[in-house]
């Protein structure tokens, strides 16, 4: 690429007109050059691997989404024939849940009961 075609004249042309004492801190420095490169080259690979992936998982979220929505759409005539069965079962569940609620109530003033009932009677002994 670009990048090492460039390092390459460097290395060819630049460093040999240095003084010999020079030379070979260029040819360090060029070689880092190359190492960093190389590291900034992995490492946009693995960006653009990421970016390919979150890519990949959005068009699979959207795709699902899209046919779990295809799903819920009916057709005119059905849809209000289940609309009612579903109201209809909700409604069926609500009383149900609402006798519960009150055996709970009544449980638990029952249970209250006995304790005030118990106290009172512990009441009694203790006075004794």
């Amino acid at each position: 690429d670009d990048l090492d075609r460039q390092l390459n004249i460097m290395e060819e042309d630049m460093v040999l007109r240095e003084a010999p004492a020079q030379r070979e801190k260029w040819k360090r420095k060029i070689r880092d050059l190359r190492v960093e490169a190389q590291k900034l080259r992995q490492q946009g690979q693995a960006v653009d691997y990421q970016y390919r992936q979150r890519q990949q998982q959005q068009q699979t979220y959207h795709s699902n989404r899209d046919e779990l929505l295809l799903r819920r759409r009916r057709k005119p005539s059905q849809s209000n024939e289940n609309d009612l069965d579903q109201l209809a079962a909700e409604g069926e569940s609500l009383e149900q849940s609402n006798r519960m609620v009150s055996q709970f109530m009544e449980q638990g003033s029952a249970t209250l009961s006995d304790l005030q009932r118990q106290r009172g009677q512990m009441r009694g002994i203790r006075g004794r």
